[in-house]
C-alpha cells in the first residue's frame, strides 16, 4: 500500500481472476493480508494447517461450515471468530452462499486448495 493514498476493497463484485475464482479480492500491507471469499453449494477451502498466522474470519453473508481440529462450527452471517496458527481447518459452504473477509499477518505460504467448482 502507497503511503500517500488508500488501497480499497469493494465487499462484492466479481472473482478477481480464473486463477482463484473465489476469491474477490485482497489488500496487503507490509504487515497485513485481507481476502474477501465468496462460496456456495458445499464448496470452500479444504483442510490445511497454517503454522504461521492466527487468521481472523468475518462472516459478511449467508452461512458456512468451520472445521477446527475436527470440530464443526456453523458461521453465520455477522459472526467472526480467530483460527489459531498450528491447527487443521477447513472452510466450506453451508448452503447457496456463504462470503467472508480472512485478515491475517502477512506470511510466506500461499493460499490453500480449494475444492469444488
Amino acid at each position: 500500500m502507497a503511503h500517500d493514498r488508500l488501497d480499497i476493497l469493494t465487499l462484492g463484485g466479481t472473482p478477481s481472476s480464473s486463477d482463484a475464482p473465489h476469491l474477490l479480492g485482497s489488500l496487503a500491507s507490509d504487515d497485513l493480508n485481507v481476502n474477501l471469499m465468496r462460496f456456495a453449494g458445499e464448496n470452500g477451502i479444504d483442510e490445511h494447517v497454517n503454522r504461521e498466522v492466527d487468521v481472523l474470519i468475518v462472516v459478511l453473508d449467508g452461512e458456512g461450515v468451520v472445521t477446527v481440529g475436527g470440530a464443526d462450527t456453523v458461521l453465520g452471517a455477522g459472526r467472526a471468530t480467530i483460527i489459531p496458527k498450528g491447527t487443521a481447518r477447513a472452510i466450506r459452504s453451508n448452503g447457496k452462499r456463504f462470503a467472508y473477509l480472512t485478515c491475517h499477518g502477512q506470511r510466506r505460504g500461499m493460499m490453500p486448495t480449494v475444492d469444488g467448482g
